[in-house]
């Protein structure tokens, strides 16, 4: 238990965790700035995964010692994540959405969900337009307070 806590084992912890954070920062500030749109998306995300990896190689050089060696190591765990990533979603997009890395956002899958405003039944009443007719409050959608 004391060697887990050790000061090389929490300085190796912390170079891999800033190693990641360096890793997000060069994916999505370097890349994302000097990788011209017109690469295409599969070639950009492939990118964005190998520069971190680059990046990893190069920094024990940059910075001596073992802190050097974690920060490199986070960096290059991280865009073997975002390549790994960009693989599972390209070979299976059904098994990259059960493991929920398939969208940018979390409720990427919401797209097909109706909006508010559609006409739909309310509590089991099928064929019954919830939103026109008399009993429509026009102050709480898009009408304004000044269209009524």
């Amino acid at each position: 238990m004391k060697k887990l806590f050790s000061k090389e084992n929490l300085t190796a912890y912390a170079g891999l965790g800033l190693g990641s954070v360096a890793a997000t920062l060069v994916e999505e500030k370097l890349v994302d700035t000097y990788v011209p749109e017109t690469v295409g998306a599969d070639v950009k995300s492939i990118i964005k995964g190998l520069t971190p990896i680059i990046a990893g190689v190069f920094t024990p050089t940059l910075i001596q010692g073992n802190f050097g060696q974690s920060l490199g190591d986070g960096m290059i765990a991280a865009g073997a994540a975002s390549l790994t990533r960009y693989a599972i979603k390209k070979a299976s997009p059904s098994f990259a959405n059960t493991l929920g890395i398939q969208g940018d956002v979390m409720l990427s899958g919401m797209d097909d969900m109706p909006s508010m405003m559609t006409a739909q039944p309310l509590m089991g009443n099928a064929g019954v337009d919830n939103f026109s007719g008399s009993s429509y409050d026009f102050t709480s959608s898009a009408a304004g307070e000044m269209d009524f």
